[in-house]
């Protein structure tokens, strides 16, 4: 059975290629996953048909849903909107057990890494009980843009909702031996 996860990116990589001249690098950043992740996801959704290539250029090349990638799109929102509440549910669950552990450890003040839906999800989850001082790496969602580098001795963890998180990040966390705690 797919994660809620891997459904939530499924179905935003889906919304992205519906885009003319979007690249593959910027699909990355929007998913908060690597280029390559995305190339991998692009081929095996070739393979089954739900994305077409458009074109024969590797640098110009578009990608559009078929009708079976449409479809699957379809289901996929109507599942995550209407009719998948065991998996809303699910996800909320664990995201507040994870907040939970996170605050029977003394943590209360946070900086959120990361985009897309888990993003999402995470903020409503994490604002029950947590404080969060900042977005990592750019403003959003009604809160400020926090500089690791300058702001360390304002949070006590620091959540990330990707895999991907730049290696100055990790130094810093290292540094200053703030928790870095995945929502992936």
């Amino acid at each position: 059975m797919e994660t809620a996860s891997k459904k939530l990116t499924r179905f935003s990589l889906m919304s992205q290629v519906k885009q003319p001249d979007v690249s593959q690098r910027q699909i990355a950043a929007s998913l908060g996953v690597s280029a390559a992740t995305v190339n991998q996801m692009i081929r095996e959704a070739v393979i089954e048909g739900t994305i077409e290539k458009e074109g024969d250029n590797p640098r110009r090349t578009n990608y559009r849903l078929t009708s079976t990638g449409r479809s699957q799109r379809r289901q996929i929102a109507l599942d995550l909107l209407l009719g998948d509440l065991p998996l809303y549910e699910s996800v909320s669950n664990w995201l507040d057990e994870r907040v939970g552990h996170l605050t029977q450890q003394g943590h209360h003040n946070v900086a959120i890494w990361g985009t897309g839906p888990m993003l999402e999800f995470s903020l409503i989850s994490v604002l029950k009980e947590l404080h969060i001082v900042g977005l990592a790496p750019k403003p959003g969602y009604g809160f400020k843009h926090f500089d690791l580098d300058h702001q360390h001795d304002q949070i006590d963890a620091f959540i990330s909702t990707t895999n991907e998180i730049p290696s100055g990040y990790r130094r810093l966390l290292r540094e200053h031996e703030i928790p870095l705690v995945f929502f992936t």
